[in-house]
């Protein structure tokens, strides 16, 4: 999937709701090419994945799901020494 596509976009985006609570986006965005049997390509489609999370304990949950759902194994950061 997203390993595989020469063209990809990974986004992360917080805002704050009316209640002040931080909402993250993840979007997830790549390029699909279908070649033809000489592999020149044909068509080009782009697909895209996106997970929104409220509470701040779900967050990095939601974006590696987000993230593995296609095929980016994402590592989980280290703490703040």
């Amino acid at each position: 999937m997203v390993r595989a596509s020469p063209l990809s976009a990974i986004v992360l985006d917080t805002t704050q709701d009316t209640s002040k609570v931080d909402l993250l986006s993840t979007v997830v965005r790549y390029a699909v090419i279908t070649r033809s049997e000489n592999g020149s390509p044909v068509d080009i489609e782009v697909k895209k994945t996106r997970a929104n999370i409220q509470t701040e304990e779900k967050r990095l949950i939601s974006s590696h799901k987000c993230l593995s759902s296609v095929g980016v194994e994402p590592t989980t950061p280290r703490s703040a020494a």
